[in-house]
């Protein structure tokens, strides 16, 4: 298991390999290439790390950095979706609504963040 998720790890690092040499400023202007490269070595880390044990880390932090990867890898797949076209209308009015509730979403935080220091200086 580990040698095919070393060669999957290795298969996709060469294929955004190839998509930055082919056109490097487009690459980095496209927001959802960052999420590729994160998704790279958070997964080169933890299968690395965990075939090399280099890094003393608890099961904790490494079940922490594994969560992450694999949230970034559904949020891939979500991306993925915008390519067919009975799902790609519904991909589209979630991005759009997000973009939509972006200012209400950060008034909303404020507030809670302002109330959440209120309640902890009372605590």
């Amino acid at each position: 298991m580990r040698i095919q998720c070393a060669f999957f790890w290795a298969l996709f690092l060469l294929f955004e390999l190839i998509q930055v040499t082919k056109n490097p400023i487009e690459y980095f202007f496209d927001f959802w290439n960052y999420f590729d490269m994160v998704s790279i070595c958070f997964n080169g880390f933890i299968i690395s790390n965990h075939v090399f044990m280099y890094l003393k880390i608890d099961g904790e932090t490494t079940f922490g950095l594994a969560a992450i990867a694999t949230l970034i890898m559904w949020w891939k797949l979500l991306y993925w979706f915008r390519l067919f076209d009975t799902t790609s209308f519904y991909i589209r009015l979630i991005t759009e609504t997000m973009k939509d509730i972006s200012f209400f979403v950060i008034i909303l935080m404020t507030f809670l963040l302002c109330f959440a220091n209120c309640i902890y200086l009372l605590n």
